[in-house]
């Protein structure tokens, strides 16, 4: 994948922040899925930016549903997000830069993320995942335990989301409006906008969120076409709701969950119920006055949760699986 330019430009102050594309050759004619059942992915690379006696594992950050690496971009530039640790922010598959699929579920999401770390030489990791992106986290964990040395999951719990207690706050809506927008009879930014709103996203804010998704066609360059892959997303959001890790399966190692007080996917009973089952020394930290997205509503108090849990991670293991 080439370099992002745009986003270059956003965190110039680092000359060492690329976008790359790190592709396998399998051997023969069949494709990469098809022999390794996973896809390379394009990613954000952050070096440490202070100096520590002994290299700590890099943090990987995974995004949410018609989310980027990309969306990280102020979080990553943030002199105060995990400082003293290499980061890399990925594009999971049908998302971003990476590779379209129409196979879209944990399982795989989980392998993509596994080859990413094996062709990195990152033999452990600490895995900050958001919404979608902390499902994926989790299924890491708890499939390949050895990976992950410490689990941070944002605003999201083991549990299935198809509930019509969740229905008015899932991607399926805006995912079914940029199924139904015909980009082909679109040459401006704002007919797409008008579309969208038509077609139910009265939002402005998520249809600003969505538009983040919009790029000129490479065949076409007067036409439009969405980066993420919409009839994938579409044909997989029932996946993406559902938790598919059977119980018995449990990590172990230091996790912490962060919610936004005014979320509701992480502040019920159920919820809290499901953490304890698979995460055994789970902590929850609140953070007061925030909603789903925290790394744009409270960043500050965002990475002073993220800072305190990596550098205190044996006063945390203490306290095992206590709520706060």
């Amino acid at each position: 994948m080439q370099r992002r330019k745009w986003l270059l430009s956003i965190l110039y102050s680092y000359q060492s922040k690329f976008r790359h594309t790190f592709r396998s050759l399998c051997m023969g004619t069949q494709s990469s899925e098809s022999c390794l059942g996973s896809l390379p992915l394009s990613y954000i690379e952050i070096p440490e930016k202070c100096a520590t006696s002994q290299r700590k594992p890099p943090v990987i950050l995974l995004h949410g549903v018609l989310a980027s690496g990309a969306t990280y971009s102020s979080l990553l530039a943030r002199d105060d997000f995990v400082p003293d640790r290499r980061k890399y922010a990925l594009d999971l598959r049908n998302h971003g830069s990476s590779p379209h699929s129409p196979h879209m579920n944990y399982g795989v999401l989980a392998e993509d993320v596994k080859r990413f770390l094996k062709d990195h030489n990152i033999s452990e990791s600490v895995i900050i995942g958001h919404s979608m992106g902390g499902k994926v986290g989790m299924a890491v964990a708890l499939e390949y335990p050895q990976l992950v040395s410490e689990l941070i999951v944002v605003d999201l719990a083991p549990i299935d989301y198809s509930d019509p207690t969740f229905e008015k706050n899932l991607p399926t809506d805006a995912i079914v409006a940029m199924s139904k927008v015909n980009l082909e009879r679109c040459t401006e930014r704002w007919q797409v906008e008008d579309l969208l709103e038509q077609n139910g996203i009265q939002n402005k804010r998520v249809r600003e969120f969505i538009l983040e998704n919009l790029t000129t066609d490479d065949v076409h360059p007067k036409h439009f076409k969405w980066r993420v892959n919409v009839s994938a997303l579409l044909n997989s959001m029932n996946r993406i709701l559902e938790f598919p890790v059977k119980e018995g399966k449990t990590y172990s190692r230091p996790t912490l969950f962060i919610r936004g007080e005014r979320s509701i996917y992480v502040m019920n009973p159920s919820a809290e119920k499901a953490i304890r089952t698979f995460f055994p020394k789970a902590v929850i930290e609140t953070i007061e006055g925030a909603g789903h997205w925290l790394t744009v509503e409270a960043p500050e108090k965002f990475c002073a949760v993220v800072n305190s849990f990596l550098h205190n991670s044996t006063d945390l293991r203490q306290r095992g699986s206590s709520f706060v």
